[in-house]
C-alpha cells in the first residue's frame, strides 16, 4: 500500500461583514497545496520532501495529512 502525503495551508481567518457566513466558512477551510506518494506513512520523510526538496517554507499555517492509496496491480 502506498500513502499520499498532502501538504495543507490554513488561510488567515476571514471575517468580513459583506461576505455570507457560508462563503466565509468555505474561504477559511484548509486547502491542499502539494502532494507526494510515499511507500510508508512517515511524517519525517514527508516533511523532508515538502520543506527541503520541494522548497516550501515552514509555517504554523501548514500541516501534513496522509491518505492510504491501494496498490494497483497491472
Amino acid at each position: 500500500m502506498k500513502y499520499k502525503a498532502i501538504l495543507y495551508e490554513e488561510p488567515q481567518i476571514c471575517d468580513f461583514s459583506f461576505i455570507s457566513i457560508t462563503k466565509q466558512n468555505e474561504l477559511n477551510k484548509p486547502r491542499p497545496i502539494d502532494s507526494t506518494l510515499l511507500d510508508k506513512k512517515c511524517f519525517r520523510t514527508a516533511e523532508n520532501i515538502f520543506y527541503n526538496k520541494k522548497g516550501w517554507a515552514r509555517s504554523d499555517r501548514m500541516h501534513i495529512e496522509f491518505e492510504s492509496m491501494p496498490r494497483i496491480l497491472a
